[in-house]
């Protein structure tokens, strides 16, 4: 017999399949886009990371939480080099402590100004002739004591947390160590001068002798150039190290807690067995590479076994290993950052994990995630708390959008990602003894983490979706309305259809949700699967309402064919307003190469009479048959509700949804499709719940029969009289 002529829908995957690129299945490429995903996350990777990047930072865990890597022990001895920002700072602290230089000009004792003063009050003294100017010169004198006994005048007095500074004689070049508060500015000095005559009423002739006399006292210039190389010498004296570690010695062992010191050997041992990779540069190329392969390849181990079809994708492949390997630079870039601000908890894995769940399925981001947080705590050296962290919050953000309602659910993602980096950063502070401390800046760089993701993830979709006409859930959101102009046009001409529609929208929505399939696009392919009925409404029995059969008028080979026809026009329909392919698939797979039992019936019972042949295949759809969770959701609600309309009762409808069920899939309707018989009897059983509830009949309730209306006493009759 024949070829059967390709179906529209086969058409349009024909044509689909012969627009896509060449290099889409290339089966060399695949493997070699895997290799390099491989061999690029080998390159941030310890110890061949360490060789390649001379970045000087130590890939440790902040500080507070314990080593849970394997125990490091020390193969050469080495210095414990202080942290680049721990001893520049005592560098900082010794250049203002360290003490200024000043050059003397005039060495003169200040003996002379005290002497004179003395002499001149008690001159003023002797001609008073008063026991009480004698106290008040003892008092001048003990403030001129204190204030110029030793003193140097300074014509630039600079600023210095030293508490001496030193003098030396140009002269002489002795060098003399006086105390920083024995500088004194000159117009200080005459201040302070005129407040000590004001206060003890000295004659102005011995003021004036005074004022002379300051420029007696030493005189002292500051020396720039002097006083710096002081600066220097004092930073040279700063140490650079804490110590050694002795080869043979234990840097850290497992549960030890990272405390500055820790992290010092950890960072110095880096660095010092950079000086050996040159000669172990194999060494480190292969046991980088064995671990990277190792980790990498979960997720191709993955696709290999059990997501055959995404593998044979070069588009999905190659997306994939974008992801991984830009998962990989941000763990390592977070090795190059200082540890205090624990830029580990800032790598956005759970946006990238949210994303392959919204373009791909929630079971492939699980194990993204898995792989990607392995391989963070590998590439920071066994950073297992903050890999533990990234694991538990992508985890919460693929839950979060696992089955996404609306653009608000993105608002939640955040509070989910935030609770999973909380409740884990909660466990290491209950297994570490850490202190909210130092919890606390691991904690608001997890929630800043939990905020930017969502953020970035829906940025992407809308870019994806418009810019590289993508369909991803976005589009779904859009369609998620009964605005739409088919849903619109399906509801004016075809009643009846519309009706079941939503029925089948309902049903199809409440199994996805059941067995934790994508709810949103059962829902959308559900309000489209029927679209082709809005050419010929009249000759599907829900939209017959008031009017004759039309197919008794017709032989059951051309109602069969009237029938076939709604695939061929929905398609053609959802073609014509650009719907995307995951929900074109919708229509011909609800039905896929079902039997139209009915008409084929009929057929039999008019060819027995005939003594004709009839081929089955003149009443069967033209297919593909489902091959995704939703699209077989689909086809069960389908005739799950259609069967429900003419039940009797509720048993009737548990006993007739048992008997379609089994047809489909003795019929083998299901066999493409990734569904196990325990959800398929999950799904019969919500829907006879559902069937129920939506056709139960109501009681016929009684309604109180009118009053007979009064009669006005002037018409009634008059009471009769017995004879």
């Amino acid at each position: 017999m024949a070829k059967p002529a390709p179906t529209l829908f086969e058409q349009y995957q024909a044509s689909t399949r012969s627009q896509e690129k060449q290099w889409y299945h290339l089966p060399t490429l695949r493997w070699s886009i895997i290799a390099l995903s491989v061999i690029v996350t080998a390159l941030f990777i310890p110890p061949l990371a360490r060789f390649l990047w001379d970045t000087g930072a130590p890939s440790v865990p902040a500080l507070g939480f314990r080593w849970n890597g394997v125990p490091i022990v020390a193969e050469r001895t080495f210095s414990i080099l202080k942290p680049t920002a721990v001893y520049l700072a005592q560098c900082d602290s010794a250049r203002q402590v360290a003490p200024l230089v000043y050059e003397l000009e005039q060495p003169t004792s200040s003996k002379d100004l005290i002497a004179t003063g003395q002499e001149h009050t008690a001159l003023n003294l002797r001609r008073k002739g008063t026991s009480a100017l004698q106290v008040e010169l003892v008092r001048a004198r003990h403030a001129l004591d204190s204030m110029f006994s030793g003193a140097i005048v300074v014509d630039t007095l600079v600023a210095s947390r030293a508490p001496i500074v030193y003098l030396r004689e140009r002269s002489s070049g002795a060098w003399y160590r006086v105390p920083t508060n024995a500088l004194r500015l000159e117009r200080e000095a005459r201040r302070a001068l005129e407040r000590v005559l004001s206060q003890y009423g000295l004659s102005d002739s011995l003021g004036a002798m005074l004022f002379g006399s300051i420029a007696k006292l030493p005189r002292a210039r500051y020396s720039p150039v002097l006083s710096t190389q002081e600066q220097e010498l004092a930073v040279q004296s700063v140490p650079r190290t804490y110590g050694i570690v002795r080869r043979g010695e234990t840097i850290v062992a497992p549960g030890e807690l990272i405390t500055p010191t820790v992290a010092a050997k950890l960072a110095s041992y880096r660095d010092a067995l950079a000086e050996l990779q040159a000669a172990r540069l194999t060494q480190s190329l292969l046991s980088s590479l064995v671990r990277a392969l190792l980790l990498c390849g979960i997720i191709w181990l993955y696709l290999i076994v059990a997501r055959t079809d995404q593998l044979d994708d070069n588009r999905t492949v190659t997306t994939i290993a974008a992801l991984l390997v830009l998962s990989a630079l941000q763990s390592w870039l977070s090795t190059l950052l200082d540890a205090a601000y624990a830029p580990e908890f800032l790598v956005l894995l759970p946006a990238i994990a949210m994303l392959i769940t919204l373009l791909y399925d929630v079971r492939l981001a699980f194990v993204f995630v898995l792989s990607a947080a392995l391989l963070h705590a590998a590439i920071r050296s066994g950073d297992l708390p903050s890999g533990l962290s990234l694991l538990v919050g992508s985890l919460a953000g693929v839950i979060s959008v696992r089955t996404l309602q609306s653009r608000y659910q993105f608002i939640r993602s955040i509070l989910f990602i935030a609770v999973g980096f909380w409740l884990s950063l909660l466990a290491a502070l209950l297994e570490g003894g850490l202190t909210l401390s130092l919890i606390g800046t691991p904690a608001v760089v997890a929630t800043v983490n939990a905020v930017v993701s969502p953020l970035v993830v829906w940025t992407a979709l809308v870019v994806l979706d418009r810019v590289f006409d993508v369909p991803t859930d976005v589009r779904l959101l859009q369609l998620d309305t009964l605005t739409h102009p088919l849903l619109v046009k399906l509801r004016q001409v075809a009643p009846g259809t519309y009706q079941h529609t939503l029925n089948v929208a309902n049903l199809a929505e409440h199994a996805a949700i059941a067995i934790g399939a994508n709810a949103l696009l059962a829902r959308v392919g559900a309000y489209f699967h029927d679209i082709g009925k809005i050419r010929k409404p009249e000759y599907f029995a829900e939209n017959q309402i008031d009017l004759a059969n039309k197919h008794r008028e017709l032989s059951p080979w051309r109602s069969a064919a009237i029938i076939r026809a709604h695939v061929e026009d929905g398609v053609e329909l959802a073609l014509e307003y650009r719907l995307p392919p995951k929900v074109v698939e919708f229509i011909p797979t609800h039905h896929g190469t079902s039997l139209i039992r009915h008409f084929y019936a009929q057929a039999l019972e008019e060819a027995r009479m005939n003594n004709q042949p009839v081929d089955e295949r003149d009443f069967r759809y033209g297919g593909p048959k489902p091959h995704t969770k939703e699209t077989g959701i689909v086809m069960l609600a389908d005739i799950s509700e259609a069967i429900a309309r003419v039940a009797e009762s509720p048993k009737d409808i548990e006993e007739r949804l048992e008997r379609v069920f089994r047809e489909k899939i003795d019929d083998g309707q299901l066999d493409e499709c990734p569904i196990t018989l325990s959800e398929i009897t999950t799904i019969r059983r919500l829907f006879a719940d559902l069937l129920i509830g939506m056709v139960h009949q109501r009681p016929d309730y009684k309604t109180p029969e009118p009053e007979p209306e009064s009669v006005p006493a002037s018409t009634a009759p008059p009471p009769s009289r017995a004879s």
